[in-house]
């Protein structure tokens, strides 16, 4: 069907914890095959479970690697069901699953493999990156965090670092290094390496400008019109009362 699966790790976000996972992802898509033919499926994506059309159960693939390629794999022509998921909360993980139907077909001669060896570490990037989102940084939620706590993060012996995840604009999760200081780091800084500008932000960089607006105390774009559009309307009755 087209698909380079590997098995790598995954951390998923919980309210008071989290959990690291092996699962198998997406590794690469071939060009020209049914799962591109698709457009659903891309590099990053988990999958979850495998079954044949028009069977009820399914085969949840966790990370047994082999068992899933043996199911995916059928004759030419028939099709298999998969279950992939996008998430990074224990909540939403398989809640908010989606399946792509797939029609078999031969792979072209001279192929590589469909499975790779095992990456327990992940992907693994010098800094985020211009369309990054970032998930979590040493493990918890970026929506949980505060400035406060955000800066206590940073501060730490020189040549250490925090381990921040990010999610790639392909749907795929990294992760990033950031280096820690002595002493506490401005929030200008930390914003510089958690947030790089973006010229034309896409949904993820969106979410992204949310966050850095939260964490460095700004309002959003719309509240700062309310306060212009307010200070303009205290200068108007000034401007009839002196009149």
């Amino acid at each position: 069907v087209g698909l380079a699966l590997a098995v790598s790790t995954r951390t998923l976000y919980g309210s008071f914890r989290t959990h690291k996972r092996f699962i198998i992802e997406v590794d690469s898509v071939r060009e020209g095959s049914p799962a591109h033919v698709s457009g659903k499926i891309a590099r990053g994506d988990v999958l979850l479970s495998v079954r044949g059309e028009g069977n009820k159960v399914a085969f949840a693939v966790e990370n047994k690697l082999r068992e899933a390629k043996e199911r995916i794999l059928g004759p030419e022509g028939s099709s298999v069901v998969l279950r992939f998921t996008r998430e990074d909360t224990m909540k939403k993980f398989a809640d908010q699953s989606f399946e792509v139907v797939l029609t078999r077909a031969p792979a072209p001669a001279g192929s590589p493999s469909a499975l790779r060896e095992p990456r327990e570490q992940g992907r693994v990037q010098g800094k985020v990156e211009a369309g990054d989102v970032v998930v979590g940084i040493d493990g918890t939620h970026m929506d949980s965090i505060s400035r406060e706590h955000l800066q206590g993060l940073f501060v730490g012996e020189e040549g250490t670092s925090v381990e921040a995840k990010v999610r790639k604009p392909s749907g795929y999760t990294a992760t990033v290094g950031l280096p820690r200081l002595p002493t506490p780091m401005h929030m200008d800084a930390i914003g510089t390496l958690l947030f790089p500008q973006n010229k034309q932000p896409n949904e993820g960089q969106q979410r992204s400008a949310g966050q850095q607006q939260r964490l460095s105390g700004q309002q959003p774009n719309g509240g700062q019109q309310g306060q212009q559009q307010r200070s303009a309307g205290q200068q108007d009755v000034r401007g009839s009362q002196e009149g």
